[in-house]
């Protein structure tokens, strides 16, 4: 029960962040930054731990297999969003 506040908490910073970018003119603060880099961190992690799940005999095969695809789409945006950011902006 408890995890649900937490995903609407971080629904509902996520949705702030979205609204203060766009009024905001592309200057924002460094802590928006930084959570974005943050997060990049955390999909690499990610990435780690599906490729590793890979491993397992015990499991079914589809969801490891889902599991680092995600990771590998999550992984491109996030390069992607910085890379637009630094070549394009």
């Amino acid at each position: 029960m408890q995890r649900r506040y937490w995903f609407y908490i971080l629904f509902l910073f996520t949705l702030h962040s979205g609204t203060h970018t766009k009024t905001a003119d592309g200057k924002l603060s460094m802590y928006y930054g930084s959570a974005g880099v943050m997060a990049m961190l955390v999909s690499v992690i990610t990435l780690v731990i599906a490729a590793g799940s890979l491993r397992e005999e015990d499991s079914f095969k589809l969801f490891p297999r889902l599991g680092l695809g995600l990771a590998i789409i999550s992984m491109g945006c996030w390069i992607g969003t910085y890379a637009m950011g630094v070549y394009i902006l």
